[in-house]
Formats: structure tokens, sequence, C-alpha cells
């Protein structure tokens, strides 16, 4: 039988954000944003009349999660009219019957993991069986799996959800070998916040909602289709906002208004107006070059802005650096690079060599 499924994880839903810009509450902000992405992914898998919603693990990011917001999250699983939930619960929202999963009740569509070894569902109507181990502590320095082969049936769809570390065998975060798990028609996983298909029948679904800088690729939950065995997997894009890192090669014939301009045209006005950035600034800056002022410009054009100037240093003094160089190869090309003449280039190029010059000089 045919089956459709969304993949997803790693929401951190009710997380404490600390940005390094305070000029206004972006963690209260970011919550929302996640809320509103799952809203998103409810609204998906509702109109697309999907199987199964899978949630390889933290969909909440601390077992110390309001009623309210428990309530909340089943009241929209419960007007999912044809989908069932199943989840796997993960380092951030592990089940104890005391905590997070164990306080409410929750929809019949609902499935929820919750031994701490392999278990199974089976959707009769669906001819589909999950698997999956939900935590039940927060760390797991080896699976709770013996890795023995599991008898599958043939007639039936079979799937796998995990929530550990694919990449690292000596993790403390359940360390998962794939090889052991390569029967199955999808393995669905979760903890590593970056959306990524591992083999042809295994991916990490990634964070729909970017949690840091440290998410850098597309936002996007797996919609997914299985018949007679065969996978079908396309990524879907979510999410509110991006994180985007850049570096900008500061010189010193810049201005203030020309480090302005720079900064701006990094992006286009729409990302600018909703995304996350964090800006580095390498090189050397002009007497007349004011970070904080910058600081203060670029809060007015982006939605969010970090300003790193910690590699931005003073102007280079190229004419006491040959006084006190001039038999040494940083003397040298000194004298070379200003036969070039005085033209913006050439000053470039001099300052660029020069850093490296110095860099190199200093490491030595």
């Amino acid at each position: 039988m045919a089956i459709s499924f969304i993949h997803t994880g790693d929401i951190h839903l009710e997380k404490t954000f600390h940005f390094k810009n305070h000029q206004r509450d972006f963690g209260k902000a970011h919550r929302i944003d996640l809320w509103l992405t799952f809203d998103q992914i409810i609204n998906t898998a509702e109109k697309n009349h999907v199987d199964f919603l899978i949630i390889s693990g933290d969909l909440f990011d601390t077992p110390d999660v309001s009623s309210k917001a428990l309530k909340r999250v089943a009241e929209k699983f419960a007007h999912l009219t044809e989908t069932e939930v199943v989840i796997c619960p993960g380092n951030h929202d592990f089940y104890t019957p005391s905590a997070l999963y164990g306080l409410i009740e929750w929809p019949q569509n609902v499935t929820i993991f919750k031994q701490g070894q392999m278990e199974s569902k089976y959707f009769e109507e669906k001819e589909t069986r999950i698997f999956g181990i939900g935590w039940t502590k927060d760390t797991y320095d080896t699976m709770p799996f013996d890795g023995s082969h599991i008898n599958l049936s043939e007639a039936d769809n079979n799937i796998l959800v995990l929530h550990g570390d694919a990449y690292n065998q000596i993790s403390q975060y359940m360390p998962i070998d794939l090889a052991c798990f390569d029967y199955f028609d999808y393995v669905a996983l979760g903890h590593i916040h970056r959306s990524e298909r591992l083999t042809l029948r295994a991916a990490y679904c990634g964070c729909p909602e970017p949690l840091t800088f440290k998410n850098i690729n597309e936002p996007s939950i797996f919609y997914g289709q299985i018949h007679h065995h065969r996978l079908d997997l396309q990524k879907i894009e979510t999410g509110k906002r991006k994180f985007f890192q850049k570096t900008l090669r500061v010189s010193p014939e810049m201005t203030q208004n020309d480090l302005l301009m720079a900064c701006s045209d990094l992006s286009d006005d729409d990302s600018k107006g909703k995304d996350y950035y964090r800006l580095f600034l390498n090189g050397y800056a002009g007497a007349d070059i004011d970070v904080e002022e910058l600081r203060m410009q670029l809060a007015q054009i982006f939605y969010y802005v970090e300003v790193d100037d910690k590699k931005l240093l003073p102007n280079i003094d190229v004419d006491k650096l040959l006084e006190e160089n001039q038999d040494n190869m940083i003397g040298r090309f000194i004298q070379e690079m200003r036969r070039n003449g005085d033209n913006p280039t050439a000053k470039k190029a001099l300052y660029y060599g020069l850093e490296g010059l110095l860099n190199s000089e200093e490491k030595g």
C-alpha cells in the first residue's frame, strides 16, 4: 500500500534564546517564529492529506514546558483529520512519566515512543509499521539495541525513527550505525541540526526553523512517499527567518559611508528586513571609521545584525613600516608595490600583501 509522510524534528519549541544584539527582545520574537513554523508543518500535513507526521526528537527544547504549551501542541495534533503523529522523544525532550509528554492526555492519533528501547506501532489500515527508540534520559553512550536483525513483514511499509548521532560512534548522544538498519524503507533521523540525506533511505531532517548561526543550510522538512518499498523523498522549504554570516574586507581608503554601503550590499532588501546577520570586518580601518556608529546605522537597515570587528585593525603606517624594514622582504615589497602608483586598486594590493607578510612574520 502506498503511504505518504512528513519527516521533521528538532523544532525546539519554547527554547530560550540569547542574542548579542539587545536592541529589542529578539529571543521572544524567535520563540514565536518556532510556533509559526510548527503551525506551518501541521497545515502542510493537513493540506496534503499526509498519512504520517514523523517527529524524530526534540519537538520541545526542555522537559520543563508549561501545560499551556503542551495543550497547544496536542490541540494542533487533534485537528489533523487524516494524519497519524509518531513522536520519538530526543535528548532535549526525553520521556519521563512525571514531565512533558507524561503530563497530559494526548489525542488518539498521537503515538509516543517512551520505553527507552526499540519498540513499534502497527497501523493496520496503512499496512505500515513504525519502529523507534524514544529517549528516557539525556545521554546514551550506546544505543539501547543489540543490533540484531529485525524481522520485517515484506507486505508492510517499515519505517524507523531515531534521534542520535550517525556521524560519531563515540558520541554520548546515541551513536547510530546506519548499516544495521539499511533494510528499512526509511530511517527518519533527528538530533543533527542540518538537513541531509545520508543514504538512499536515511536522512536527517534538520531544523525546520533555524536556531543559531550554526544553522546555515536551508530550513526544511522532508515529504516522502513509499510504494512497493520504493522511496520518493523531497524537501519542502520551511521557516520564517534564516541566519547568515558574512565577511567583509575593509581597506584604509574606505570612508564610513563606503563601509556602510558595503555592509548593506551584502544582501537583498527582503532578507535584510527579516533575517539574522553576523558581519565580520577584516582588514585595516581608516581614521574616520567608527564601528559603534556603524552598528547603529546598520540597525536601521537590518532586522537583526551583529558586527564583529575583532580582526579589524588600525591603518598601517606604511612609511614607518618601510623605514623599519628597508633591508628585508617587507621593505622590498613596499618599494615594489609603490611603483604601481597610488590608485585605490594598488593601495588595496599593497595593504592585503602587507597583511599576509605581517601575519606570517607573527606566526614565525
